[in-house]
């Protein structure tokens, strides 16, 4: 920060202690920062017809504003992420053909951001119509891949609402 620059952001509430920042996205500017963020737009190894690019805007005042659109007669959203399950990478099913003992993986990518441990804090303002959904949730990037939680970690649902 500047001398005199006046920070207008919301306040942290991290708890009491030492910690350090090591991370962070007031959304500043107009335009989203692609080295933190990326977008989800497959699920499970397949493209979600549903979910694209086009539905977050920075409005110039510290906030990324979501919003649904039509996109080829389909109303769409977007999701934002830090990191990538390797489940959800789309996979080309065509390269497996005739392969019995072969499990279709897509193409690893690297994440914007993966902590293992940390203090999380996000600022944010719901939606007012039903039918929407805001979530803030961490996620191992390999979730699924063992029955043991210890080995491929969890989800983490740190805020969810749906009304």
């Amino acid at each position: 920060m500047k001398i005199h620059e006046v920070d207008t952001h919301a306040p942290s509430i991290l708890p009491e202690g030492e910690w350090e920042l090591v991370w962070h996205d007031e959304f500043d500017g107009t335009e989203l920062d692609r080295t933190k963020w990326d977008y989800r737009l497959s699920m499970m190894g397949t493209w979600h017809p549903g979910w694209g690019e086009e539905g977050v805007r920075l409005d110039g005042n510290s906030n990324a504003v979501f919003t649904v659109y039509e996109k080829d007669g389909m109303i769409c959203s977007s999701q934002l992420q830090t990191g990538h399950n390797y489940m959800d990478a789309v996979v080309d099913r065509a390269a497996y053909t005739g392969h019995r003992f072969v499990w279709p993986m897509g193409q690893f990518k690297e994440h914007k951001y993966l902590k293992k441990h940390g203090y999380f804090e996000c600022r944010c303002k719901l939606q007012k119509m039903d039918g929407w959904w805001s979530a803030f949730w961490l996620q191992s990037p390999i979730i699924g891949a063992s029955i043991d939680p210890a080995v491929s970690g969890v989800e983490i649902d740190v805020m969810e609402c749906f009304h």
